[in-house]
């Protein structure tokens, strides 16, 4: 996606360890990518978490990054 004339790309993972799922975005491409944002579904503890990698963004990634976040990671998962 690209947002301000900047290309990102968004993944979504998961992680045992943490007990959750994440939104992660990324900008650059292949080996250049840095992480920049992850929202984080903490199923264990069922709270979601914003987590800032870099100290300034766009606001448009960022609203972007909760809309997708939202859709995506669903609700909490109850085993």
């Amino acid at each position: 996606m690209i947002v301000e004339g900047v290309e990102y790309e968004i993944f979504i993972a998961s992680d045992c360890d943490r007990d959750s799922m994440q939104l992660e975005c990324y900008r650059g491409s292949g080996n250049e990518q840095e992480l920049l944002i992850e929202v984080v579904r903490y199923d264990g503890q069922k709270r979601y978490a914003f987590v800032q990698h870099v100290p300034e963004l766009p606001l448009a990634l960022v609203e972007h990054i909760a809309s997708v976040a939202r859709q995506k990671l669903g609700p909490f998962f109850i085993g």
